[in-house]
């Protein structure tokens, strides 16, 4: 049998072993009786959240889905984004700007890293070590969240309510610049936010709306 590829076996392996996990689940289901000896193995089928991050496997699934239809260039992006060096990832985000619409597919996979709070400094050369260079994952994935614009605005305005503050912030000014009537309704619907810095992006995003669709909000239905 042939072997895959190191890069193609990195991409696929938590896939595989959730196959495994799945199929487990499936063996005990439809035979009672394995259930007793699949006891032991009980946490193997329930992983920690530090192993299983529903968003982020949501976010791999819509990666995969669309990687055999993507461009050269977005397959590119698409293995920068899942390497395990930030400066690869940063890489993959700003080619994944730079191919809107096309790249509207990582939209999951970019909010993902809106949680992370890290600066990474990009100096052009060894001698240089000042800190325009500065930048985050958080940072370069919210840019290219409002590039991609409206594909973005639904998985946007579920983040407005994510538990990590920072992750409502971000999500709710990526709204505001985007500026979707649609977010409006949402935004309005959280105004008792209890994170004073939150609450201010919040309020600047909702007047961002207004102001661009002055005259069209309510007849919208919003």
């Amino acid at each position: 049998m042939k072997a895959f590829p190191p890069y193609l076996h990195r991409f696929i392996q938590p896939y595989l072993w959730l196959a495994v996990v799945s199929s487990m689940i499936a063996g005990c289901a439809s035979n009672p009786q394995s259930a007793k000896i699949a006891k032991p193995e009980k946490k193997l089928a329930q992983p920690s959240a530090s192993t299983y991050d529903p968003d982020q496997i949501r976010a791999d699934l819509a990666l995969l889905r669309a990687f055999n239809s993507a461009s050269p260039e977005l397959k590119t992006a698409i293995f920068q984004l899942r390497s395990s060096n930030p400066y690869q990832q940063i890489k993959g985000i700003r080619n994944l700007r730079r191919l809107v619409p096309e790249s509207a597919i990582a939209v999951p996979a970019l909010l993902t890293f809106l949680s992370q709070n890290k600066s990474i400094a990009l100096h052009l050369s060894p001698f240089d070590k000042s800190d325009e260079n500065l930048t985050s994952l958080s940072l370069e994935a919210l840019e290219t969240l409002i590039a991609i614009g409206q594909p973005a605005v639904p998985d946007l305005i579920r983040k407005i309510s994510d538990p990590d503050p920072l992750v409502r912030r971000r999500a709710i000014y990526a709204l505001g610049e985007i500026a979707a009537p649609e977010a409006l309704k949402p935004l309005e619907g959280i105004k008792r936010e209890p994170d004073p810095r939150v609450r201010a992006v919040l309020h600047s995003a909702i007047k961002k709306i207004r102001a661009r669709y002055p005259g069209s909000i309510e007849q919208v239905g919003l």
